[in-house]
């Protein structure tokens, strides 16, 4: 089910708990990138694992509309979703592990990271099978020590002109990544290595040249790396997270980025609760006076992790609900003091505001002890996601449901 419909029936629609994403937030974000960023400088927008599991077949049109200039996602069946779905713009694949498909890549038009001779070679060889060019980035580990050329290889040099003989090769740009540029999960030193990989690169950057070989592009700056280091955006810039409205642990001023998801729904029931009664499995609440409590259909099999147990809260009435009890597969409690008048039907914010009060993504990540990037890839596809455009359809919404 894909259509418009106005707002106000969202209710009639969504009749359980589903994620709003703003698509003028999503232009604004955008913008605002692109304002950081050289105008010679291309922006390659990052939407694998289905734009952080915000749509990415609606979400790469936003943003390429509002500056980006190409797409970069994580694997083939990402690449061909989009490819299916009209997109005839430059596609950039970051991590592929099935050789076996590479005549089906090449033949849309997918471009490739190399991280390997072999891997090279056997995309070369596809590529003369499908009489077809093989556009590729080559990946540089200058301390991610995940894919990638070490950049110390002595050897480097040697694979580097093997790789410039292939026929049916086309090396179109050269990359790193990052092991501590946006702060999350670093020690003490973080900011030292990151410019400790940046000159690696450059090293390496150095010696291709030095080899006669131009690739059209040199890229390694992630989100905080495009906003925090222009000296470091190069040819291209790779932003993720921040395109969704969310700063990494390290930008101080966030400027006009809000998140684009919101997660909403309503009041299934109320309880009426006595002192001594308890509250979900294993009885982690027990409650210590009389209490009322509303069932809010979200559970962990939605993305609304059990972890938040005892942490989270939602906004119902322009207020925060402590939640109450273990978090179920499909259900979750919360207090309503003060509001023991409320009925099912009431509208609840799970994540985004209510009134003057905010539950962020970051929210979440803390009640998890985890990352927000993690946050939203975990909103499920039990949830349908609904996009909201204040700019161009003013009070309609755009419902897409997703089924397993």
């Amino acid at each position: 089910m894909d259509r418009w419909i106005d707002y106000e029936d969202l209710a009639d629609i969504c009749g359980r708990t589903w994620v709003e994403v703003d698509l003028a937030q999503a232009r604004t974000n955008m913008a605002y990138i692109r304002s950081h960023v050289r105008p010679e400088t291309k922006v390659g927008c990052v939407v694998k694992a289905d734009a952080y599991g915000l749509g990415a077949e609606v979400l790469s049109r936003v943003f390429l509309n509002a500056g980006g200039d190409f797409i970069i996602v994580a694997c083939l069946d990402e690449a061909l979703a989009l490819r299916k779905s009209g997109y005839e713009e430059p596609i950039l694949m970051l991590s592929d592990h099935e050789p076996e498909r590479y005549p089906e890549g090449l033949t849309h038009d997918i471009t490739y990271t190399v991280s390997t001779l072999e891997e090279a070679q056997a995309l070369a060889e596809a590529g003369a099978k499908a009489s077809r060019r093989a556009k590729v980035h080559l990946n540089i580990d200058t301390g991610m020590g995940r894919l990638g050329f070490k950049w110390d290889d002595p050897d480097l040099a040697l694979v580097l002109k093997k790789l410039q003989g292939l026929n049916r090769l086309d090396i179109e740009g050269v990359y790193t990544h990052f092991a501590t540029a946006d702060g999350f999960d670093c020690q003490n030193e973080a900011a030292s290595f990151h410019q400790k990989q940046f000159k690696r690169f450059l090293e390496v950057k150095k010696l291709i040249l030095s080899l006669n070989l131009h690739p059209r592009y040199f890229h390694c700056a992630n989100s905080p790396t495009t906003m925090l280091n222009p000296e470091m955006q190069l040819d291209l810039v790779r932003p993720g997270l921040i395109l969704y409205g969310i700063p990494t642990d390290n930008m101080e001023d966030p400027g006009p980025l809000k998140p684009l998801a919101s997660v909403h729904s309503r009041v299934s029931l109320v309880k009426h609760m006595k002192a001594g009664e308890s509250v979900s499995y294993g009885r982690r609440y027990v409650a210590d006076r009389d209490r009322s409590i509303a069932v809010v259909p979200i559970g962990y099999a939605d993305g609304y992790a059990r972890l938040m147990t005892g942490k989270a809260h939602a906004l119902i009435r322009d207020r925060r609900a402590e939640l109450l009890g273990v978090i179920t597969m499909d259900q979750a409690m919360f207090a309503l003091d003060g509001m023991e008048d409320i009925k099912p039907g009431e509208p609840v914010v799970l994540m985004g505001e209510m009134g003057e009060e905010t539950i962020s993504p970051m929210d979440w990540a803390r009640w998890q002890s985890t990352i927000p990037y993690e946050v939203l890839t975990s909103l499920t596809a039990r949830l349908p996601r609904v996009y909201i455009d204040s700019t161009e359809k003013p009070g309609r919404a755009l419902v897409c449901k997703r089924l397993y």
